[in-house]
């Protein structure tokens, strides 16, 4: 429940539902259950709701009462006669008592009931089937107190004794509802309440239905066994239980046997009408219903009674049992005879026909003897339909084949329906065969003809193959027409323009530009611009050519005034060999080019592939400057060559004067070793040994290596060659080194 807070001052009085408050402190509502001055009572029991719970000023019930209270504080109980939420329902008036009074909470009658009602209210009426209509039945339960009328059963006497019990009024136990005189014909069970099993009928289910009854399990009438589906062919009777009559058969007795049975009383079978004694003659079937076949050899008594065969066999041209059925025209051989089994054609099939019977034409598209030929793809109307026995195409060939049997095609150079078109002579390939068919040139038209058939020639301004080209546009005349066959311009070519069909155009280094080439070569007329050369003067005379404009000879291209340098030959288009370079080829490139042969270019002997180490320049025709060396001259002598310049060779980067002292070495780059006596002037130039020995300790040319530790005496002095000990070794080891333990 939540708390409402409120500040307070020095308060004289406390207010009803406010817990005692404490001056300058805060105070609180009373509790969830509890109301009141000091919060001190407690909300009634009987508040409807959650905790019953109330207002907690005046402990009314916020949200009602519980069933059977009434009041704001829920403290007092229903009034007389009425009951439940609010009080609002009423006793029932047949509760019982003088006062018809109830229970406040939930309308329970006090005194029982009137009589003729049960139930906790009194609402419910007793049964009507109780034996007595008054005070008739239990209160609780509503059981019928001297049982129930005749017909009914259960405690209340509600439910029905079955119309199939035996006996008066259908009577039955009233507990149980069991029939006591058992059950009526075709019903089974305790209480009668089940139809005899199929197949059984009558007084205890004790009968069974009769074997021909029809339908399905020969079902019958559970109560009389009466047949419900009637009865099996044959059968007649309620239950079937009688066969048909003399004379009659089948299905409810209602066929009459046939007059052609034989005996005296023509009798047949009562089920399916068989005659008993045979058939009168003539006759025959199970009931001589059928004539024996007036093309068996014998008219008289001539069949088998049961199918009719022929006794005696067929007339000529009939075959089967009973001679019905005649050989076809279509066997082979005189008077179409056949097998009198099968019908099958004794000598075979005449031309056309198939089947052992003969009785088939020749599927569509075969025909002739056996059906064993094809009918022509050719015939006309695309379903190579022909007489299935002379196989003559039913509507001609179809057009490029010839004869009845239309599988020639048209002889070479023919065509059409019947064969009676030429191919076109400008047909193109051997022979100028065409289509067959169509006369179309399978190989297409010559030349300067088109068409399916090649029959056109070429339209104005187009020619050749196909009519695919078109005329030049630079044809002269003024309709540009060529030859409609190879294009030839009829009336020669525009100015400016050469060639047959005029495609070419004069050259723009001809020195006129109007009419300035031959129609056929295209030969410029008045020579060729200053640098061309050539009939066309299509030609460059060399770039390489020596003088102004690169002039050569208009005809053969070779160079008026020479070449220029690094270039040779008469048109001077060949390069300097490898090696040579400048005018003429005179000269040779320089012994000190990096790269094989020493090659430089050919125009002005520059080293392509720079200099030979210790040379520079682009002709590598100078040493290093001083102070440098090696490739590209980008190596420096070193600071300690001797000498005022330090210079060193240009190639090899040696020191030309020595090195400085305390330097060795070619280039002067190693320092004498400072185990040598002297430091200055200390070490011999190439090796690097130390001219006047090492100091105390060391040994070797270059003072590098240590004497033994082992060698007796002040400092371990050893030989300055050897390094053996001078002065012996140490005690307990022992050699020239003293490097031996003993």
């Amino acid at each position: 429940m939540s708390v409402t807070v409120r500040l307070e001052h020095v308060m004289q009085a406390v207010n009803p539902g406010i817990q005692e408050p404490i001056v300058n402190k805060v105070s609180e509502e009373c509790l969830s259950g509890k109301y009141g001055k000091n919060c001190a009572k407690r909300c009634n029991a009987h508040c409807a709701g959650r905790n019953n719970s109330c207002s907690h000023i005046d402990g009314s019930c916020s949200e009602g009462c519980d069933p059977g209270y009434q009041g704001d504080t829920c403290n007092k109980t229903c009034g007389h006669g009425s009951y439940g939420f609010n009080c609002s329902r009423q006793c029932n008036n047949h509760c019982g008592g003088s006062d018809k009074d109830c229970d406040h909470i939930n309308g329970t009658c006090k005194a029982g009931c009137d009589q003729g009602y049960h139930g906790h209210k009194c609402l419910n009426k007793c049964s009507n089937t109780c034996v007595r209509k008054d005070k008739a039945c239990e209160r609780f339960g509503g059981k019928c107190i001297e049982g129930c009328k005749a017909g009914y059963f259960g405690d209340r006497c509600l439910n029905n004794c079955s119309r199939n019990c035996a006996g008066q009024n259908n009577v039955c136990n009233q507990e149980t509802g069991a029939c006591n005189a058992g059950c009526k014909p075709g019903y089974t069970g305790d209480k009668c309440d089940q139809k005899c099993l199929s197949g059984k009928y009558g007084k205890n289910c004790a009968k069974k239905c009769n074997a021909h009854c029809a339908g399905r399990n020969n079902s019958c009438s559970h109560i009389d066994g009466s047949c419900s589906e009637g009865c099996d062919p044959g059968y007649q009777g309620d239950t079937c239980n009688k066969t048909c009559g003399h004379g009659s058969y089948g299905f409810n007795c209602s066929r009459q046997c046939n007059n052609h049975c034989g005996g005296s009383d023509k009798d047949c079978d009562h089920i399916n009408g068989t005659c008993k004694a045979g058939c009168d003659q003539g006759y025959h079937g199970h009931k001589c219903l059928n004539k024996c076949s007036n093309t068996c050899v014998r008219k008289d008594k001539a069949c088998e009674r049961f199918g009719g065969k022929c006794i005696e066999g067929c007339k000529a041209g009939y075959f089967g049992d009973r001679c019905l059925n005649n050989c076809s025209r279509n066997c082979a051989g005189q008077n179409n005879v056949c097998n009198q089994e099968t019908g099958a054609c004794n000598a075979g099939c005449k031309p056309g026909y198939t089947g052992d019977k003969c009785d088939q034409k020749c599927s569509k598209g075969h025909y002739g003897k056996e059906c064993a030929k094809t009918c022509s793809k050719h015939c006309a109307g695309g379903r190579r339909l022909c007489h299935h026995v002379t196989g003559t195409c039913d509507l001609g060939c179809d057009p490029g084949y010839r004869r009845d049997l239309c599988i020639q095609q048209c002889l070479s150079g023919k065509y059409g329906k019947n064969c009676a078109k030429r191919c076109n002579a400008h047909c193109a390939g051997r022979n100028n065969s065409c289509s067959h068919i169509d006369g179309s040139c399978s190989e297409g038209c010559d030349p300067g003809y088109q068409g399916d058939t090649c029959n056109k020639t070429c339209g104005h301004g187009s020619y050749g193959f196909n009519c695919s080209r078109q005329c030049n546009n630079h044809c002269g005349g003024s309709d540009k027409d060529c030859d409609h066959i190879n294009g030839t311009c009829k009336a020669g070519c525009d100015q400016g323009y050469h060639g047959h069909k005029c495609l070419n155009k004069c050259s723009n280094t001809c020195v006129r530009k109007d009419k300035a080439c031959e129609r056929f070569g295209g030969k410029c007329i008045e020579g060729c611009k200053a640098g061309y050369f050539g009939d066309r003067c299509l030609n460059n005379c060399s770039r390489n050519c020596a003088g102004q404009n690169n002039v050569c000879n208009q005809e053969t291209g070779a160079c008026n005034a020479g070449c220029k340098p690094g270039h040779t030959g008469d048109k001077c288009d060949q390069k300097c060999i490898s090696g040579k370079y400048g005018e003429n080829c005179s000269k040779s490139c320089s012994a000190h080019c990096a790269g094989r042969n020493n090659s430089c270019s050919h125009i002005d002997g520059s080293c392509s592939e720079g200099c030979d180490p210790g040379y520079t320049g682009d002709t590598c025709n100078k040493t290093c400057d001083l102070g440098s060396y090696g490739s590209r001259c980008s190596s420096r002598c070193s600071n300690h060559c001797g000498g005022p310049d330090n210079a060193c060779h240009h190639v090899t980067g040696t020191c030309k004067d020595g090195c400085h002292q305390g330097h060795h070495g070619h280039k002067c780059l190693n320092k004498c070793s400072n185990t040598c006596v002297r430091k200055d002037k200390a070490c011999e130039r190439f090796g690097g040994k130390c001219i006047e020995g090492c100091k105390a300790g060391y040994f070797g040319d270059r003072c590098l290596n240590n004497c033994s530790r082992n060698c007796a005496g002040q400092n371990n002095v050893c030989n300055q060659e050897t390094g053996a000990c001078d002065a012996g070794c140490e005690p307990g080891y022992t050699g020239a080194n003293c490097e031996q333990s003993k």
